[in-house]
This record gives C-alpha cells, structure tokens and sequence, in this order.
C-alpha cells in the first residue's frame, strides 16, 4: 500500500511540473507588441525669448525709440520717404531723388551701398540718382514688423526684427489682431545700428515687404 502511495506522489509530482513548464513556454513564445511613443505636441512652437543684453550707459527704453525711430526712416527710404521731383521725367522712366543726401544721413556708408544695389527702384546715372515710376510689388501677406532689442553697447545695437505674416488666410485685408494666431508666420532677421560721430545709423537693413 505504501509503494502504491509512493508512486501516486511521484505522478502528481511529474504532472504538476509538466502543467508548469507549458505556462511557461506558452510566455515565452508570445510576441510583445512594441511600445510607441507618442512624439506629437499639441502646442504650436513658440519662439525663444529675447533677453537683452545691456552694456551701455543707454536705458532699454532709449534704445528702443532710437531703433524704431531709424527702423521707419529705412523701410521708408524703399518708399513714401524717396523725393522725387515729378516734373521731370527722365528717358520716360525716371524721376530725379531730391533727398538722396537725406537717405544717405541714415546709414553707413557700407549699408548706403547695400541700399543702392539692394533697391531696385533706384538707379544712378551720371553721379545723379534717379526712381523710376513703376510702383515697387510688395508682399500682401506681410503684416508688421516687431523689434526686439538683442544687444546694446555704447557703440552698438542689434535688434531681432520679427516680420509677421498672414499664411493662412486668403483675407488679406485684415489686422494681424484679426487672425487666429494659427495663420501668422514670424520671420526672424536683424537690424544693427552703429554709432558714427556721435550719430547712431544704419548698417544691417533688410526690407520685409
């Protein structure tokens, strides 16, 4: 009787290994599905913030008035800030530049050379400066322009300027207050000032429209 309870343990035994060692590889043979990570952001990207960095004995607050200031007086030299003198058409294209002396007061030379092969509305001949009567094309999607000051010293200023641009709305009429943020597009360039002869002008300029 015992030898017959013997083997019955041993069986058991053998039985409950055997159910074991089928879990097991039933777990092992299972395909593990791959984890993905989810890389979408539902935030647009925002732009980094501009600190300044002030080295100078001019307040932020005067800089910015300086720098918007000579900003206006370069977009305008691309247009309502040219004179003309609309008497005398030349070669039935060109009107004579009254205040190219004006322009030029508001850059460095480097930069006033820039301006002249930059604008394609201007054009010298014979040491006079000449517009032609074709209005200039600009961009209808442009909006406006923001300063950011960047970097002051005594002798220097370099702004961020930030175009802003309608890309998503074919109502091109509208204020940049009146769109969904989702259809403007900001552009980053620069605007440097430099100081000569105790005036501060113009060296890096980029028309944005």
């Amino acid at each position: 009787m015992k030898k017959i309870m013997s083997i019955l343990t041993i069986i058991i035994i053998l039985m409950g290994m055997s159910i074991i060692l089928a879990g097991c590889n039933e777990k092992n043979n299972k395909t593990e599905e791959p984890v993905v990570e989810n890389t979408e952001s539902s935030e647009s990207e925002e732009l980094p913030e501009i600190v300044t960095d002030n080295y100078s004995d001019i307040s932020d607050e005067e800089a910015y008035r300086i720098g918007n200031e000579l900003y206006k007086k370069a977009a305008d030299s691309y247009g309502s800030g040219v004179k003309v003198d609309k008497s005398k058409l030349i070669k039935d294209k060109y009107y004579r530049v009254e205040n190219i002396d004006e322009i030029k007061s508001i850059y460095t030379e480097n930069e006033f050379q820039n301006y002249i092969s930059k604008n394609a509305q201007l054009e010298e001949i014979d040491g006079v400066f000449y517009q032609t009567n074709e209005e200039r094309e600009k961009d209808i999607t442009y909006l406006e322009t923001e300063l950011k000051l960047d970097v002051v010293t005594n002798e220097d200023m370099v702004f961020v300027a930030l175009d802003k641009y309608n890309t998503g709305s074919s109502e091109y009429d509208k204020s940049i207050n009146e769109l969904d943020s989702s259809n403007v597009e900001i552009r980053r360039r620069n605007f440097v000032l430099k100081k000569e002869n105790n005036n501060w002008k113009v060296e890096e300029y980029t028309l944005a429209n």
